[in-house]
């Protein structure tokens, strides 16, 4: 058999979807380790990538005792990441559920339904809040259709907690500068050119001692802000 036979198929389009919660944990977890905000017009940046590489960073020397630490900073994160995700709200057709209640969420893409399975063994629409407000079913062909929703949004959360995240803003200071010495555009597209200038030229000396803070200042955004499942074409549309 040759390796084009041991490749698997993808799906049909119109194949049912199902997920298991930890399939569901995976994907949301990859999401909100990517939702990074930088811009010249923030206040308070949230470079969440940055912040999962210095931990990582700090780990790997911890663990090779080239600084005095126990580490454990990766970890902690993934598990912070992880608690949000457990907290998602999910709005359904018999009430608003955690998404830590839902073993189970089907997807079929011809009819455009989504439907969960329940702590109580009942299978139940999925429902989402549009931009306007209102409750409608989900409209959803595949997971990508289903967004996680920030209320308020998370620009929002920064802006106006700015003074309660120093760790936060002695970071946005440090890349601001970094943007500003190596003429990089503070933008999205241009996040990994940017961190790698701030380890590049700042070190680990330097921004080890803010990482217990930063840990305190991302439980701080968590707290201010409600996580649920929207749909796609809402939540682009949301002021």
């Amino acid at each position: 058999m040759n390796n084009a036979e041991n490749q698997e198929l993808p799906l049909a389009k119109t194949a049912t979807a199902g997920y298991e919660y930890d399939q569901l944990e995976k994907r949301f977890h990859n999401r909100l380790i990517t939702q990074d905000r930088i811009s010249h017009s923030k206040t308070v940046f949230y470079p969440i990538r940055f912040i999962k590489a210095l931990f990582e960073q700090h780990d790997k020397l911890a663990g090779m005792g080239l600084i005095s630490s126990s580490g454990g900073r990766l970890k902690w994160l993934n598990r912070w990441l992880d608690n949000c995700i457990a907290r998602i709200t999910v709005i359904t057709e018999k009430g608003n559920f955690t998404l830590a209640d839902i073993d189970w969420l089907e997807i079929d893409p011809q009819a455009k339904r989504t439907t969960v399975l329940l702590p109580d063994g009942q299978k139940a629409l999925l429902m989402t809040e549009t931009h306007r407000g209102d409750i409608v079913p989900m409209s959803a062909s595949t997971l990508d259709d289903i967004t996680i929703d920030h209320t308020p949004n998370i620009a929002h959360v920064l802006d106006d907690n700015a003074k309660h995240l120093p760790a936060l803003a002695k970071l946005t200071e440090l890349m601001r500068q970094q943007a500003r010495e190596e003429n990089i555009k503070l933008d999205y597209d241009h996040i990994s050119q940017l961190n790698k200038a701030v380890f590049r030229n700042v070190g680990l000396d330097e921004l080890a001692p803010f990482i217990p803070k930063l840990a305190r200042d991302l439980m701080l955004v968590a707290s201010k802000s409600e996580l649920k499942l929207m749909e796609s074409q809402y939540n682009l549309r949301k002021k």
